[in-house]
């Protein structure tokens, strides 16, 4: 469960979890077979409920990892989805040592902009830690909601915060729209390979017919029935 649900955070994951059920598989048929007594067999058509369970599964799971891609993917961010919605698609030339100089290209829509919004104080050589963070404060803050939309921060602005806001709004909703798209295109997918790969081979059914044709055949020939 873990690892279809979270494969997109550590997709390390799916290799380690294979090591670790091929371990267990011998393991387990070394103390099955040398260890103890080997249980009863107990024949079943199918695994039952988990046949359910599994598919509830890999459905949540598909919906899962699209949103951890979309929505903590800082590469889907910065080079699909900003250069999409940027007005202006190269960067802004302006001057970094803000806000100690007049910054007059913060109105602009361009990548370098949208991108600021996202930026750490203490993460950015524009954002000292020094500057703009206490010394008791030992994690970095958010540009926009510790910096410009704090009115107790020497970041403060009132102006640039509802800028960052309404684009950083729009970055979410074009965040939402691939998720939209995403989901679509992987749902038509799976049916698509649940349709054309059978759930049981063709050799299977075909040996499990002649295997039924030929007891219908013992059971005439044991009741003296004429066989056709």
């Amino acid at each position: 469960g873990y690892v279809a649900l979270f494969a997109s955070a550590f997709p390390l994951a799916c290799v380690a979890a294979a090591v670790s059920n091929f371990v267990e598989l011998r393991v387990d048929a070394f103390k099955l077979s040398k260890q103890m007594r080997r249980p009863l067999y107990w024949g079943a058509q199918d695994i039952g409920t988990w046949a359910q369970v599994l598919g509830a599964l890999s459905w949540l799971a598909l919906l899962i990892n699209v949103l951890i891609i979309a929505f903590t993917d800082w590469r889907l961010r910065n080079d699909l989805i900003i250069p999409l919605i940027a007005r202006k698609g190269g960067f802004c030339d302006r001057d970094y040592d803000y806000p100690n100089s007049v910054n007059r290209t913060w109105s602009d829509d361009c990548r370098t902009n949208v991108q600021s919004c996202y930026a750490l104080i203490g993460g950015e050589s524009w954002l000292p830690a020094s500057t703009f963070l206490s010394e008791d404060t030992s994690t970095t803050k958010q540009f926009v909601n510790d910096g410009l939309c704090d009115a107790k921060s020497s970041l403060y602005d009132n102006e640039l915060c509802d800028w960052c806001k309404a684009r950083i709004n729009s970055v979410i909703f074009w965040q939402a729209m691939f998720v939209i798209g995403m989901e679509h295109l992987l749902i038509i997918l799976k049916i698509t390979i649940a349709w054309s790969v059978p759930d049981v081979p063709r050799e299977v059914l075909r040996q499990t017919a002649r295997r039924k044709f030929n007891k219908g055949l013992l059971a005439s020939a044991r009741l003296g029935a004429p066989q056709s």
